[in-house]
């Protein structure tokens, strides 16, 4: 997990890298149960939870001071559908979401806390993880 002095910068450098080397391996697909590992759950979670978590927790005094704080978190419809990237992808956006949930009560009325959740982006990326039928099925 990142440090626990309140650095979001120190943990957003040691995430980053973290979630390069995501990119990098790729997790294993959601429909690949074998295929993943704690190491591709860990890391997704670093990046996606444990990341946010701590810049959120960096960020809230100077928002509260503010009186104009306001958060809002990337999420993904994979948090609801359970679809995605991989397994790893698609828990720890539903653990972002519950989490978006449980901060706008914390840190309500002094800051707002809500999240987005896209769906699929047509992107070369997007392409790079499904087959040609897979990827239209997502993209019109």
């Amino acid at each position: 997990m990142p440090d626990d002095s309140g650095s979001g910068d120190v943990a957003f450098r040691k995430d980053r890298r973290t979630c390069q080397q995501c990119r990098r391996d790729s997790a294993a697909p959601a429909e690949n149960l074998e295929a993943s590992n704690i190491g591709d759950f860990d890391a997704i979670f670093r990046v996606n939870v444990a990341g946010t978590h701590q810049m959120i927790r960096a960020a809230a005094p100077h928002l509260r001071q503010a009186a104009l704080g306001a958060i809002v978190n990337v999420s993904s419809d994979s948090a609801l559908s359970g679809s995605g990237s991989s397994l790893a992808y698609a828990a720890s956006k539903g653990a972002l979401s519950t989490m978006t949930r449980g901060l706008a009560r914390t840190l309500s009325p002094a800051i707002r806390v809500n999240a987005v959740c896209p769906g699929f982006v047509d992107t070369t990326w997007a392409l790079a993880w499904h087959d040609e039928a897979s990827y239209r099925a997502f993209v019109p």
